[in-house]
């Protein structure tokens, strides 16, 4: 009989531990799908800011003109604050995102690239609300930038 007790003890030890990897297991399979849909929509923020470089690339092409636009794009992802900046060297243009502070030299989590031959530079930080984008022609050669609203 007096094994009855240590069997007794050493099952809900057993139970207990099971329970801790069960949950722990758990816990961090849903941080891993969070973490996939918050990759998935700054996608999508991506996506949106080329959208609104081409128009503006395009009306200020067609026109001849300063192009101002203006939109709004969430704070935050989930809990994370996000960056987005547009770059250009001499073969290629881009517009890059990723969450947290922007550190050059670090590579972003998401790229997406513009037709070749425009100069382009600026950052938009998520905390700011409303991003602004102004686009126009220096001779035949189209100026973008994006900034944040005032």
């Amino acid at each position: 009989m007096p094994e009855t007790p240590s069997v007794f003890l050493y099952s809900f030890l057993t139970m207990v531990i099971v329970g801790v990897i069960l949950t722990s297991s758990f816990s961090i399979y849903v941080s891993f799908i969070k973490s996939k849909v918050e990759i998935l929509k700054l996608k999508e923020i991506v996506n949106k800011v080329a959208a609104k470089v081409e128009e503006a690339l395009l009306n200020a092409v067609e026109n001849n003109a300063t192009v101002h636009l203006e939109f709004t794009l969430p704070p935050k992802i989930g809990d994370r604050y996000y960056w987005i900046r547009i770059r250009s060297d001499s073969s290629k243009t881009w517009i890059e995102a990723s969450f947290g502070r922007v550190i050059n030299g670090t590579y972003p989590m998401y790229r997406t690239y513009l037709p070749n031959g425009i100069n382009a530079s600026g950052i938009f930080r998520s905390m700011h609300g409303r991003a602004l984008i102004i686009c126009f022609l220096n001779g035949t050669v189209p100026q973008l930038s994006l900034s944040r609203a005032e």
